[in-house]
């Protein structure tokens, strides 16, 4: 169960940084990619009104053609002596073709460390991994290695690109209106996969960190198989995706996350509250 169970928590963290990092500017401003250099997004992780983590945002301009991103997860200073879930992900993304240059996730999920470099080409990506199991759930690890599994590959999809480079492509998208369903193709751990987003409502929040009452949108979303628009039921888009994710995203020309949360199993309520902005305009 601790496994299933790290997983699960892992993969609400790991989607949510792409949430943060998609909807900071992208489809619900049609705003160019360049005003969105440079800024600085914090977050806090929030269990049963304990804060238990914390997750990052910074993206800046490296060259003429490239956009450097990276974003971090990491637990509570004293859970790490417990069960630790943490790490970075981050891109390269390059804003004038409009594609996935390179990318990289480096994490540690409890028992396992997984460290994945993606390189892109216009017929394939190739995807360099490591994989390490430990027989302890704490870090830093002091155990001996259980299991250890270094791989390369080529994938024959260059057009799913990486969580951080999928919504650079549709940034300066149209805006989308409630009741609209975007789907997006991205590569998260390697694997094809379709995100799905709902534009629920819109509606009123207070948001702590902005200081003020703000107009936002309330989006549902998921990660779903690539084939997902064969597994849809009853007209319900999210049938067989892993347990949807509902967020509300700022309407005030920024497109900020500025609270997300999701139920996980056995554990219940997991919330993540925007707590500090640095624009980069």
């Amino acid at each position: 169960m601790q496994v299933r169970l790290s997983n699960f928590i892992f993969y609400f963290l790991y989607l949510a940084l792409f949430f943060i990092s998609f909807f900071t500017g992208p489809l619900f401003s049609q705003t160019p990619v360049t005003a969105f250099f440079n800024e600085k997004l914090e977050y806090e992780v929030q269990w049963k009104g304990f804060t238990v983590g914390y997750i990052n945002m910074v993206s800046q301009k490296e060259s003429d053609t490239l956009i450097a991103v990276n974003a971090t997860i990491d637990s509570f200073s004293k859970l790490k002596y417990f069960f630790y879930i943490g790490g970075t992900i981050g891109a390269h993304w390059n804003y004038k073709s409009r594609s996935s240059y390179t990318a990289f996730e480096d994490v540690y999920q409890g028992y396992t460390y997984q460290k994945r470099n993606y390189t892109y080409d216009q017929k394939k990506v190739h995807v360099k991994k490591i994989e390490k199991v430990f027989t302890e759930a704490s870090y830093p690890h002091k155990s001996m290695l259980q299991k250890y599994v270094e791989k390369e590959e080529d994938l024959p999809f260059p057009e799913y690109q990486d969580l951080l480079g999928v919504f650079y492509a549709l940034r300066s998208g149209p805006m989308p209106k409630v009741g609209d369903i975007i789907k997006l193709k991205a590569l998260p751990a390697g694997v094809r996969k379709v995100i799905i987003i709902e534009v629920l409502e819109k509606r009123e929040f207070f948001s702590a960190a902005l200081k003020k009452t703000i107009q936002v949108y309330h989006v549902k979303s998921a990660l779903g198989d690539f084939r997902s628009e064969r597994k849809e039921s009853g007209g319900d888009v999210f049938f067989a995706t892993q347990s949807p994710i509902e967020m509300y995203i700022a309407d005030d020309g920024s497109g900020i996350p500025v609270k997300m949360w999701t139920i996980i199993p056995y554990l219940g309520r997991l919330d993540i509250v925007l707590k500090n902005y640095t624009s980069g305009k």
